[in-house]
């Protein structure tokens, strides 16, 4: 496969689901689907430009006379994980809230990323989920999205 192409899927892949979790926002309450909407806008933007950045590479490699690079293999499974895991999270917003959901968040990837203690996993989650509580709703008073724990 060509670099060109593997770019293509990617792109096309994470634009449905940043789709997907644009349309997730709409049950938030208008003021805690801000933060979220301008990241998935953001990373649906940049998503775009290397969609049109592998067909501009391909016109320039086609008027140059070559083929292109053949990418390296990638490993879609941990790709595929990494996006489902994403997904869920962005689902279990609505559910759980910010806060909680943060945490089963952290603490399953902390488990299955190979190779980290578990008490580190489990230090940096408590760390982690403070400091987003003290920049999010004590400096900046974020409405975060609220599930039934909170």
């Amino acid at each position: 496969m060509k670099q060109y192409m593997q770019d293509r899927y990617i792109a096309a892949i994470g634009l449905l689901l940043t789709v997907g979790g644009l349309w997730l926002c709409t049950y938030y309450e208008s003021d805690s689907a801000l933060f979220p909407r301008i990241c998935l806008c953001c990373i649906g933007f940049l998503l775009a430009l290397l969609g049109v950045e592998s067909f501009l590479t391909q016109k320039r490699l086609a008027a140059a006379g070559k083929s292109g690079e053949t990418s390296l293999p990638m490993n879609w499974g941990p790709f595929l994980i990494v996006t489902l895991a994403l997904a869920v999270y962005g689902a279990a917003l609505v559910i759980l809230g910010f806060y909680s959901s943060s945490i089963v968040f952290l603490l399953a990837v902390g488990f299955l990323w190979k190779g980290v203690k578990k008490p580190t996993i489990i230090i940096f989650t408590v760390c982690f989920q403070i400091f987003l509580y003290i920049c999010f709703t004590v400096l900046f008073n974020v409405p975060l999205p609220k599930g039934f724990l909170i």
